[in-house]
């Protein structure tokens, strides 16, 4: 609607070019005019329709992008992403801004590296809402994980515990010694997936100190065994970053 049959401007180009001139007065925002049109064109590029819908995601994006100093383009593209893999609505997409703004400033983790993981454990979106996975990842990077390894440690503690009947017996053995069983792990995964992998890891804690890697080892395997034990002793931290969000 932003041109009529004949080419022309309409109302509509001329109202959003007002209100995306607004934006830039906006001091929290910190983004020119033409960087915010930028971000509304990319936005509707991404198939975002409406006028409301497009200036909520410039806006969001605008505000991440100086928060955390990032390119404001590759931020709307990931941003974008997120919301699409996380089935967030653009109405409330702004809630994605402040959740990964609240852990920037509550944690030791960057909003930027906390966008890459939640687009790298977007396959465990059906599993974990956004805070949570932004929750988890955020506290694997606290510890001092990479991105990379923050993502690929917490997809793998998603995964493993929702095959849990289709797990090897040292699998299962690691579940014996916590008095679980794979069918209810299961089950319980796809109620509440961040409270079932709380719960395991409490229980693992409950265990002797020499045991307790061995068990992470035993559900999570090598290449992430460490990792959840890192989780595991730091548990606290876990439910810190949880109850931020």
């Amino acid at each position: 609607g932003a041109r009529d049959a004949n080419g022309q401007l309409t109302r509509t180009y001329h109202d959003m070019a007002d209100a995306i001139r607004a934006l830039s007065t906006d001091a929290r925002i910190g983004q020119s005019a033409v960087q915010i049109a930028a971000l509304v064109e990319a936005g509707a590029r991404m198939g975002i329709q409406g006028k409301e819908n497009l200036l909520a995601f410039a806006k969001t994006t605008a505000k991440a992008a100086t928060a955390f100093g990032l390119p404001t383009e590759q931020l709307a593209d990931d941003m974008g992403k997120i919301a699409n893999l996380y089935k967030i609505p653009i109405r409330d997409i702004e809630q994605l801004g402040d959740a990964i703004n609240f852990l920037d400033d509550n944690a030791q983790s960057k909003g930027g590296d906390i966008i890459n993981v939640l687009q790298r454990m977007g396959g465990v979106a059906d599993k974990l809402d956004y805070k949570k996975a932004a929750a988890l990842g955020s506290t694997f990077l606290s510890l001092g994980a990479s991105a990379e390894v923050a993502a690929s440690a917490s997809n793998a503690m998603v995964r493993e515990l929702s095959i849990a009947t289709m797990q090897s017996k040292q699998f299962h053995a690691g579940l014996a010694e916590l008095s679980l069983n794979g069918a209810d792990i299961e089950r319980r995964m796809t109620k509440d997936a961040m409270g079932t992998i709380s719960m395991v890891l409490a229980k693992i804690k409950t265990l002797k100190p020499e045991a307790q890697l061995r068990v992470t080892t035993q559900l999570f395997g090598k290449e992430y065994g460490d990792d959840a034990d890192k989780i595991t002793n730091n548990m606290s931290e876990l439910n810190r970053q949880l109850e931020v969000n």
